[in-house]
């Protein structure tokens, strides 16, 4: 690309302050490369967590000579210092492990993202401007779908430049387009039909009930959250998640209202909840964004286990997105048995990148020694767990 350096400009303001069209072409970005409203601006910008924690921002900004937008790279410089002595500066998407809010996997990194068509050449040229016009000791540079475009231009300009790196890959579950739910459910195992015709059943007696909600008006999200909150606290996750994203530590409940009181106010926040003879028994939250679906929490009482309402849950949410016709149903971080609801994998990295001084040398060094600690780990406490069922 001809030029690179004249359609390529930083931009620098106070968090509140983003530039109205800009916002907007930024969000057109996100919405065309299906980016999780984790990791897309869609309806973050007045959230008070956000504006806490990205006080003052900068925005790598990409347009053609008719001053059309063609790519938005949010970052942030910061200094910080590895195991208290080494310090370094920083450079990672709005958010990064200081995030108020953690987000998926206790990171908050938004993604690179470009318009639907972009011209040829685009992605190396942006990532050869960044490169070129920043100095840092490590560089992260959020999750990048293995499919985009950036993900090439990375793998090509750390090649080119002979820069160290240590890639993540995040594994995300995803449901594509069907056209009917009839179609999808005899995609299903003989064993889930066998069980939905079931619970089938149940909703036709009345024992149980499905309660779908895209609107949301007056008390109606308070209620929501206190619903969520008490179906929470009585399932199995109280103990098994993750401090990001645990519903039960006020922290992250606070955080998780605020939101979807957002996803609300914007028109995309979308909840179901099963009930068993009145009683509230699972509940799942997800949000439109633009054609695709996005899952936030699922949950259910224990005491209604047996029943499938977990199961339920998903399925009636699977139901209502095939309705809407969208492109896809994400169910986020890919687990085994996600992969019975017909979900593929869809893999992104996340790239950390390490200067070539004697910092970013010293700073590769640190932090993939503590990357092989944290797998040794994590290898032998599930072996041990393994081990202890065996027995």
């Amino acid at each position: 690309m001809n030029g690179a350096d004249e359609i390529f400009w930083f931009i620098e303001f106070l968090y509140s302050d983003i530039p109205q069209t800009v916002w907007e072409a930024w969000m057109d970005c996100a919405r065309a490369w299906h980016a999780e409203p984790f990791r897309a601006p869609t309806w973050v910008r007045d959230q008070p967590w956000m504006a806490s924690s990205i006080p003052y921002a900068r925005l790598l900004v990409g347009m053609d000579e008719r001053d059309n937008y063609l790519g938005f790279w949010p970052y942030q410089l910061e200094t910080k210092r590895i195991r208290g002595f080494l310090p370094i500066r920083l450079c990672c998407p709005w958010g990064g492990d200081n995030q108020g809010d953690p987000g998926v996997d206790g990171n908050q990194n938004f993604w690179t993202l470009c318009s639907p068509n972009p011209p040829p050449g685009f992605a190396p040229a942006f990532v050869a401007a960044f490169l070129t016009r920043t100095r840092w000791n490590i560089l992260q540079t959020g999750d990048v779908r293995n499919n985009h475009p950036f993900a090439l231009a990375w793998e090509e300009a750390l090649q080119h430049n002979k820069l160290r790196v240590l890639k993540k890959q995040h594994d995300t579950a995803i449901i594509g387009t069907w056209d009917s739910f009839e179609d999808y459910l005899a995609s299903l195992s003989k064993k889930f039909r066998y069980q939905y015709r079931k619970l089938q059943k149940h909703i036709d007696s009345g024992k149980i009930h499905v309660e779908q909600q895209s609107s949301f008006t007056g008390d109606d999200l308070d209620r929501t959250i206190s619903r969520i909150k008490a179906i929470y606290l009585n399932s199995w996750k109280v103990g098994s998640e993750e401090a990001a994203v645990n519903l039960a530590l006020t922290d992250t409940l606070t955080n998780f209202s605020a939101r979807i009181a957002a996803f609300a106010r914007e028109g995309g926040l979308h909840t179901i909840f099963i009930t068993v003879d009145g009683d509230d028994a699972a509940f799942r939250v997800g949000v439109n964004h633009g054609d695709m679906f996005c899952g936030l929490q699922i949950a259910y009482r224990e005491k209604y286990a047996s029943l499938g309402v977990g199961f339920l849950s998903l399925i009636e949410s699977n139901r209502y997105t095939i309705g809407k016709k969208m492109r896809e149903i994400n169910l986020l971080v890919f687990t085994d048995y996600k992969k019975h609801f017909g979900a593929e994998v869809l893999p992104s990295t996340l790239y950390t990148v390490f200067s070539r001084d004697a910092i970013g040398s010293l700073a590769w060094h640190t932090q993939r020694l503590s990357w092989h600690i944290k797998w040794c780990y994590r290898f032998l406490k599930q072996a041990y767990k393994t081990l202890k069922r065996t027995q």
